[in-house]
């Protein structure tokens, strides 16, 4: 296993879909603010299968790898960047990489929505109709699960 990835139980998830558009390379994550004050500990970025079949939550299809190789995601957390024009390929586990590994990650505070986002560099054509979906593994702010029963 990589070093810099962990396998998790799927314990605590949530995933995001941001929607690409041909004419802007700058792609806003959804304004939701369900992880805001979790501890986000972990990423994982959806990947296109080689049948161009894979989809995201709501249907739509997933971006090619040559997309997710361009693009690069900016979270806010707590009036700063946290990550700052990260490399989204470096957040994925190709075929090789057993299912449940994540990217370690720690943001206490979750991320600010409104303040994020993936920016797509120069080169690729942007499709339409196609998203980069993102699944963030996070810890509640108190983790029963690790409390001793009385």
């Amino acid at each position: 296993m990589d070093a810099h990835f962990r396998e998790h139980p799927a314990r605590y998830t949530h995933t995001v879909e941001a929607t690409v558009d041909p004419n802007n390379r700058r792609v806003n994550l959804p304004d939701n603010s369900m992880l805001l004050g979790k501890h986000i500990i972990g990423l994982v970025v959806s990947l296109q299968n080689s049948g161009d079949t894979a989809r995201t939550i709501t249907g739509r299809k997933l971006v090619a790898d040559e997309i997710i190789d361009c693009a690069f995601l900016t979270l806010k957390s707590d009036n700063r960047n946290t990550l700052s024009d990260f490399p989204l390929r470096l957040a994925t586990q190709k075929a090789a990489g057993p299912t449940g590994d994540y990217m370690q990650l720690s943001l206490p505070n979750g991320y600010v929505p409104s303040s994020s986002y993936i920016h797509i560099a120069d080169g690729p054509t942007i499709p339409t109709n196609r998203s980069i979906q993102l699944t963030f593994i996070y810890q509640p702010p108190v983790d029963d699960c690790f409390t001793e029963a009385a």
